[in-house]
């Protein structure tokens, strides 16, 4: 299965998931994105939800993982929604550009960034616009 996809987060992580789906997670990463829904685009226009899960672990494991914060291993779990679609993903980039510190929009002007997703309609055009912008 083809797992080339772009990534946005409602906490406005960008990035792009060519080859390869991220394993390592550290705690801190792990349990915030249980809350916070991780969008991924694919090549074909199709919008999944992931989300890293929790590793089966004793307490006392979790509780030093937590301490920690080290790097471990972990499954990501993905699933589709009806309500979730390419002008979501399109919508989540927005936001993370309009509430940046300028880190996404170091490279150019932010009104044009935005311009530029909402005229976008395929992840060639999303993609082209990653790499432009150094956001991978």
């Amino acid at each position: 299965m083809d797992r080339s996809m772009l990534v946005c987060a409602k906490d406005g992580w960008v990035d792009d998931w060519s080859g390869e789906v991220p394993k390592k997670w550290n705690f801190l990463g792990c349990v915030k994105y249980q809350r916070t829904p991780i969008y991924c685009l694919s090549r074909s226009g199709r919008v999944q939800i992931a989300k890293p899960r929790m590793p089966d672990m004793s307490w006392l494991k979790k509780t030093a993982w937590r301490i920690v914060n080290s790097s471990k291993e972990v499954e990501i779990d993905f699933s589709e929604s009806d309500s979730v679609s390419f002008e979501t993903f399109k919508n989540c980039l927005v936001g993370a550009l309009k509430a940046d510190d300028d880190l996404l929009s170091q490279n150019q002007d932010k009104g044009v960034l935005v311009e530029r997703v909402y005229s976008a309609s395929e992840y060639s055009e999303l993609r082209a616009l990653y790499h432009e912008s150094g956001w991978v």
